[in-house]
């Protein structure tokens, strides 16, 4: 017999793991930024471009120079550049309140800054919508051709994400060739890395990753951007196998996180027909695999019996839960040599006390490890964090480089 206290106690803890996942999902991958200690023109990723604003390559016009201009002429005191006020500065910072209401210039101020965190904003969530719907097929240094999800177009985007053609992927591809003439870019020969984000995430969310790695290896860092609620996995194994194969470098290697691992073991498994001889692209030599689903989540079952959580995670959300018989004969074990990162406590209860055994909230330690695996590595961490922790950093660039995560000696392989 259930117990009613243990019942109310899980559908809480679901409810806020629900809440908890879709804030961070939200602020990172919207890149949301509102430290006072930086201009409001330069949060959400805004910027300012001769009198406009400009947000991911798209120019604002509701945003007047003329508003620009005025707010350029009225900034708002950084309290937080260490530097020394004035008595003079600080009561010239100080709004003129007569009689409790506001000066005039006071509140034109005020309305100044608010249409421009309004229109701020508003740029922000067509950013986030616009990187949920589109998918890489094809990454080169900044510039990237991405597929439509919902209308299968495509589009060229810088690095800034500002797009430079549409229409057909030849045709993009025709401008790109142009683009890298113009910027007399050198080809990427080199090894390179390739970083996949998990379900509900963009390639944001794996932007400390690749600076840590830009900084610390001698890689070209890539970043595979995927609609990871919008189609099935196969989708996005075959979009990857579309970047793979218009790459010149001469090593390739993944970091991946949850769901962006089996992305990477359904690319393999189509390329994989031992009585056909075939076989992945050779170059392919290590992977790092940051808190897989390698059997599944018991996690996303939980919160897919919930039908507003079902729409959000989408089909791939539900491949992990109900669908994982099915989606596990898609699945390899890598060929190459891997690694897998889990998170968790170090203990039998983990975060989430809904999960058995250790966990990182999301993934139990149990549904992480797959046979084959040349090391394993625990590191007290969330899910959510694992790319941008510190210790998860330094272990995956180790394996990359090495093939262990802490040395020959303490390789933890999984048979």
């Amino acid at each position: 017999m259930n117990c009613p206290g243990r019942t109310i106690r899980r559908l809480l803890i679901v409810l806020h793991l629900t809440v908890f996942a879709g804030c961070t999902a939200f602020a990172e991958t919207t890149d949301l930024d509102l430290a006072p200690d930086r201009p409001v023109s330069e949060r959400s990723g805004a910027k300012y471009d001769k009198g406009s604003l400009v947000q991911g390559g798209v120019k604002d016009e509701a945003i007047s120079t003329d508003l620009a201009a005025e707010l350029a002429a009225s900034p708002i005191p950084n309290a937080q550049s260490g530097k020394k006020t004035s008595k003079e500065d600080a009561a010239k910072s100080i709004p003129n309140v007569v009689g409790g209401q506001k000066s005039a210039e006071a509140t034109e101020k005020t309305k100044l800054s608010d249409r421009l965190l309004s229109a701020t904003s508003s740029l922000a969530a067509s950013k986030l919508a616009a990187r949920q719907i589109h998918t890489d097929e094809l990454l080169f240094r900044e510039w990237r051709i991405q597929r439509n999800a919902i209308d299968g177009g495509y589009r060229l985007m810088d690095g800034d994400d500002e797009e430079l053609a549409r229409g057909t992927f030849e045709q993009c591809e025709t401008k790109l060739r142009e683009v890298k003439r113009a910027a007399r870019s050198r080809p990427m020969k080199g090894p390179v890395v390739i970083l996949l984000h998990g379900l509900g995430r963009t390639r944001v969310a794996t932007d400390e990753m690749a600076d840590f790695l830009k900084k610390r290896g001698q890689y070209d860092v890539l970043q595979f951007g995927y609609s990871s609620t919008r189609e099935e996995i196969a989708m996005h194994a075959k979009s990857l196998a579309r970047v793979i194969e218009n790459l010149d470098s001469r090593e390739i290697h993944f970091v991946a996180h949850s769901l962006g691992n089996l992305v990477i073991r359904h690319y393999l498994a189509d390329h994989t027909d031992a009585e056909k001889g075939i076989s992945p692209d050779k170059r392919i030599k290590r992977i790092v695999m940051v808190g897989p689903p390698n059997n599944g989540a018991h996690m996303a079952e939980l919160v897919g019996r919930n039908v507003v959580f079902e729409t959000v995670i989408g089909n791939p959300g539900q491949s992990l839960a109900r669908g994982w018989d099915e989606l596990e004969k898609s699945l390899v074990i890598p060929a190459c040599e891997f690694g897998i990162i889990a998170g968790g406590k170090g203990d039998d209860s983990g975060f989430n006390p809904i999960l058995q055994g250790d966990d990182d909230l999301i993934v139990s330690v149990k549904e992480a490890k797959l046979s084959g695996a040349s090391d394993f590595c625990l590191v007290d961490c969330i899910h959510a964090k694992l790319m941008d922790d510190e210790n998860v950093q330094k272990a995956a660039l180790r394996f990359l480089r090495q093939g262990h995560f802490v040395s020959k000696k303490k390789k933890q392989p999984i048979e």
